[in-house]
């Protein structure tokens, strides 16, 4: 055998044997990382056994703020969370859906406080009328009828009426729009000095002649039509203040001439004649 084919054979098997310690050296990282995961995952599965279970997240506190209409006890019921549940596994959501149901909550938020707490935040609808639609209903800031109106509801509220009760089910948009224009009615006459001696005790509303505002207990009858209520009800506060100077007491007031916007024609409560008519600017 010549030394070449000596040299050639030798080198073979210097080769063989670095592959061979280059398969061992990975086969060993691989089983390190493989042990390395192993640990990991076994420890990650002992953390979570823990914290799901551990006495030290089990809920103990629940914190309510923002009721007033919405009883305590009445917002724990529709939580659904009871002390010592697992306050990582606790279903805010559900909660959130279920608290959503309670008549008074329109808004709410809950936040799990660790250790060992919930925070749940409310907001409540704010009654602005009662809504005649057969019995009397609670009427929001936002015009839904969240409620039939019961004995403990504020009912110190003006009476929105004219509205049929079919039209609640049958024209929902078209009954909504006219709420809308009773509220804003309402609101604009709370906006004046006025509406302290004079509140509001009705509000009217009528398709074709738009709203009419019955004020206080012997006041007058306010037409106002459709739309432009803050211009309109400044000229109503400066005809009552010059009726009131004159010692007299208006029945009607109308605000409601299309043809002529600036003309007020008022019928005082001693006058057996026509009703009287003024422009104004």
């Amino acid at each position: 055998m010549s030394n070449r084919r000596k040299i050639d054979r030798a080198e073979q098997a210097r080769r063989a044997l670095s592959l061979t310690r280059r398969l061992a050296i990975f086969t060993l990282r691989v089983c390190g990382l493989l042990a390395a995961v192993a640990a990991v995952c076994g420890g990650g599965w002992a953390a979570i056994r823990w914290v799901t279970t551990t006495p030290r997240l089990a809920i103990v506190d629940f914190e309510i703020s923002g009721n007033d209409r919405a009883r305590e006890g009445e917002i724990r019921q529709l939580l659904g969370i009871a002390p010592g549940e697992n306050l990582l596994l606790a279903d805010l959501g559900s909660a959130h859906d279920r608290l959503l149901d309670h008549p008074w909550i329109r808004e709410v938020s809950l936040e799990r406080r660790f250790p060992q707490g919930v925070d749940i935040a409310v907001v409540e609808r704010q009654p602005k009328a009662l809504v005649d639609l057969g019995h009397l209903y609670l009427l929001d800031e936002r015009g839904e009828a969240f409620k039939r109106a019961q004995p403990g509801d504020p009912l110190d509220l003006p009476v929105i009426t004219g509205l049929p009760r079919e039209d609640w089910s049958d024209k929902p948009e078209e009954t909504r729009l006219r709420l809308d224009e009773a509220l804003h009615a309402l609101g604009a006459w709370a906006e004046r000095e006025r509406s302290r001696s004079l509140p509001v005790a009705e509000v009217h509303l009528d398709e074709g002649e738009g709203v009419t505002l019955y004020l206080g207990e012997r006041g007058p009858a306010v037409k106002l039509g459709h739309g432009d209520f803050e211009r309109k009800l400044d000229r109503l506060a400066r005809v009552l203040a010059e009726v009131e100077r004159r010692g007299e007491r208006v029945e009607l007031v109308r605000l409601d001439n299309r043809a002529r916007p600036g003309w007020i024609a008022a019928r005082l409560a001693e006058a057996t004649g026509p009703e009287r008519k003024t422009a104004t600017p």
